[in-house]
């Protein structure tokens, strides 16, 4: 018996290493780009501007990192992790766990589109985070 991952598991797996390593370039203004064409033999393009970056970044989200990303987005307060289990829990398209929603969250974060925070009423949880500014 093998230990070998189906293609689709493969490709997450490569998904998710790739939205990190281009989450720390944008963050270390590193031209990705380029390194990936070096790496592979091709001449490297234009550099994009970083909104740009965000911009692709944003496109190619999995459905489930959409969705989270999409509710934190559309809330005016700060979203828990407890919340959006009980907001996704007739989700069938997608399994839904604590440690799901905490990966999808630390992918958000590292790409720097929500941010950690509490509001004046002390509630605690992630919010929309745009040019370093949290917005409300």
């Amino acid at each position: 018996m093998t230990n070998t991952l189906s293609n689709i598991e493969a490709l997450q797996k490569i998904r998710q290493k790739l939205y990190l390593a281009a989450a720390l370039a944008l963050k270390n203004n590193i031209d990705l780009s380029g390194e990936l064409f070096r790496i592979f033999g091709s001449e490297a393009p234009a550099r994009p501007t970083t909104r740009q970056d965000k911009n692709i970044i944003k496109a190619s989200l999995s459905k489930r990192e959409q969705l989270v990303l999409e509710t934190i987005y559309e809330s005016k307060e700060p979203v828990s992790i407890e919340e959006m289990l009980v907001k996704f829990k007739d989700k069938k398209d997608t399994n839904w766990s604590r440690t799901a929603i905490t990966g999808t969250i630390k992918v958000l974060r590292t790409l720097e589109l929500i941010s950690y925070t509490a509001n004046e009423d002390k509630k605690v949880g992630y919010l929309k985070k745009q040019n370093g500014i949290i917005e409300p």
